[in-house]
């Protein structure tokens, strides 16, 4: 599933959550957020994640590029089991 991901995403970025659209007031500072979003091959954008500080967003940003580094290398074996056809 890993290699059907990485061949999709194009991006992966963040975003500030503005609330665009929202006719209502505008949250409070500290209800703002960020938002953790991707790209892909077929003009589609993802929302991954939302998060209440830039910090936190950062991390998981770079914990998904790092799996997504190293499930890109990843080498797979099916095992077969005796007895299955």
């Amino acid at each position: 599933m890993a290699k059907t991901i990485i061949t999709h995403i194009l991006a992966v970025y963040i975003e500030e959550n503005t609330y665009d659209g929202v006719e209502s007031e505008m949250p409070s500072e500290e209800a703002a957020s960020y938002l953790l979003s991707a790209d892909t091959v077929t003009d589609v954008t993802y929302v991954l994640g939302e998060y209440r500080t830039a910090e936190e967003t950062e991390k998981a940003k770079s914990e998904l590029i790092a799996w997504l580094q190293r499930e890109a290398f990843g080498v797979y074996s099916m095992a077969e089991s005796k007895g299955e056809v």
